[in-house]
């Protein structure tokens, strides 16, 4: 975690991106997924993520306002809030879906959409809180900033936790990964260039491999056992509530989602 405490309405913060120390350095393609994606959905209460850039629970929307609230995350914020994936707008003549227009301006190299982050770079961290912070006796905010590998999301059976049957019958690999394709975090992949991929993953084991095309629209931030162990977990009743009524008795339901959606 990364404590901040009476931040200014626009902070920025730098961090660096040290390899594991149990596993070997990380590409640049690890650290595009297990880094930016983890970081940019799981962002509330009205804070909006610029770098790296924060979905808010958009995918791969044209519009100007996101599709689905719900789709990784009970986002509360404005629905128009948010970075879309990098995919292009307009026609072929433009720039095509896989970024092949405009190759003679480049060198004659096919220009990538996806941003990189390097092993023992500084990273800048930038996001806006939309309510009150800074030099105010009145005002206090805390803001923790969370990210999440790969590994911790998905875990290698060997450590996995909880148990899982398939604990004993594959050890070594991950519960959920599909060869290359990784299960969480995953943003989600249209199946074509009018599909933006916003629904709700599915609450299935099936879904939560991304072992086809169908599954492989939906994102995903967490193990699915995880998300089973939530909501078949007590939540804290303790937690301070408002006025809001809980609606659940796992942990799933809190103040700012009552519903637990």
């Amino acid at each position: 975690f990364l404590f901040l405490k009476g931040t200014t309405p626009r902070p920025r913060l730098v961090v660096g991106l040290p390899a594991p120390p149990s596993l070997p350095a990380w590409t640049m393609a690890r650290l595009s997924v297990a880094v930016a994606l983890a970081l940019v959905g799981l962002v509330s209460a009205d804070v909006y993520m610029h770098n790296p850039r924060g979905s808010n629970d958009r995918n791969c929307e044209r519009n100007a306002n996101r599709n689905n609230g719900n789709r990784l995350f009970d986002s509360q914020n404005n629905a128009a809030g948010g970075y879309a994936c990098p995919r292009a707008v307009g026609d072929d003549d433009t720039q095509a879906e896989d970024g092949s227009a405009g190759i003679a301006a480049v060198g004659g190299e096919t220009p990538t959409k996806k941003i990189y982050y390097y092993e023992d770079s500084m990273l800048p961290i930038e996001w806006t809180n939309q309510h009150g912070c800074g030099n105010n006796s009145k005002a206090n905010c805390e803001i923790v900033l969370q990210y999440m590998c790969e590994d911790t999301a998905d875990p290698y059976i060997d450590d996995f936790w909880p148990y899982a049957p398939v604990k004993a019958e594959s050890p070594g690999v991950q519960a959920f990964r599909s060869g290359d394709n990784i299960a969480a975090p995953r943003d989600g992949i249209p199946n074509s260039d009018d599909d933006a991929a916003t629904d709700t993953i599915p609450d299935t084991e099936d879904a939560a491999r991304p072992d086809s095309t169908g599954d492989r629209r939906y994102g995903m931030h967490e193990s699915y056992d995880f998300y089973q162990l939530c909501q078949h977990t007590e939540r804290n009743k303790g937690l301070y509530t408002a006025d809001q009524r809980v609606r659940r008795n796992d942990q799933r339901g809190t103040r700012q989602n009552p519903n637990g959606n």
